[in-house]
């Protein structure tokens, strides 16, 4: 086997994210672009509970902000569940990382939410992949972002 197939062949738990941001359906926009701000993330996932109930990419929400103004009073005065996409394709965090990666070719998107008997327990994105697979090739120097 190969270093490529090995690696695609690891469990999606071995890269995911699992330190993530939620919101709830209810709250506004403007802690939605707080989360954004302060934590230099790309999606923030919309939960009841550990349920996910949709997700909010960052190019959504600036698409979305663009439409008003990006003053806190209008964000205040929009919800999280206006703007989140709920049609969402999800993996589990036993299945392989080449379902991950396939996911997001397929579909372009770029976030695949990680859910283990209802509940969202991480996401995976392309950077989490290629971080995975650089770190496997060059253990010697492993890739240490500022933000993740």
């Amino acid at each position: 086997m190969d270093v490529a197939n090995k690696m695609l062949d690891a469990p999606i738990s071995d890269i995911m994210s699992t330190h993530l941001k939620t919101v709830l359906p209810n709250d506004n926009l403007l802690k939605v672009k707080e989360l954004f701000d302060a934590h230099h993330i790309h999606h923030v996932p919309v939960t009841r509970y550990k349920e996910l109930l949709g997700i909010i990419s960052k190019s959504d929400f600036l698409a979305f902000i663009k439409k008003g103004e990006d003053d806190d009073t209008f964000l205040e005065g929009h919800l999280a569940e206006e703007i989140m996409k709920s049609k969402i394709v999800k993996a589990s965090s036993d299945q392989r990382i080449a379902v991950a990666a396939l996911i997001l070719l397929e579909n372009f998107f770029h976030c695949v939410p990680v859910i283990d008997e209802n509940e969202l327990v991480g996401l995976v994105t392309p950077f989490d992949i290629m971080k995975y697979c650089y770190n496997t090739e060059y253990p010697e120097h492993p890739f240490k972002s500022l933000f993740h």
